[in-house]
């Protein structure tokens, strides 16, 4: 009996020594144009958080929740979204030639993004 159970531990053992030293298959390159696996995964989270964020069916916590995870990653919202104006005086205490100045650039703004 110990013949067999020293037999089978040998074998175990080549084997396990053999499958450790196989080297694993080169990556495949992608094709241009081609999503890396994390690209894809980023673009269907995108897609669903979008998905969400327009379901009218969807709870309305649900909704917010991804519609401010879309504003995160888009760095409109959030420590990472850009800093305000700190100097900036409110609305209010503008006068009139500055409020125009304000809504021209914006307008400017806006048109650009849309473009």
């Amino acid at each position: 009996m110990s013949s067999s159970t020293s037999s089978s531990s040998t074998s175990s053992t080549s084997s396990t020594s053999s499958s450790s030293t196989s080297s694993s298959p080169a990556p495949r390159r992608r094709r241009a144009g081609e999503l890396s696996s994390g690209e894809r995964r980023r673009e269907l989270a995108l897609a669903t958080l979008e998905a969400v964020a327009a379901d009218a069916s969807a709870p309305a916590a649900a909704r917010a929740a991804a519609a401010r995870t879309l504003l995160e990653v888009a760095r409109e919202l959030g420590r990472h979204a850009p800093a305000l104006d700190a100097d900036a005086k409110p609305l209010g205490a503008l006068s009139r030639d500055e409020l125009a100045r304000e809504l021209r650039e914006l307008r400017e703004l806006r048109a650009g993004r849309a473009g």
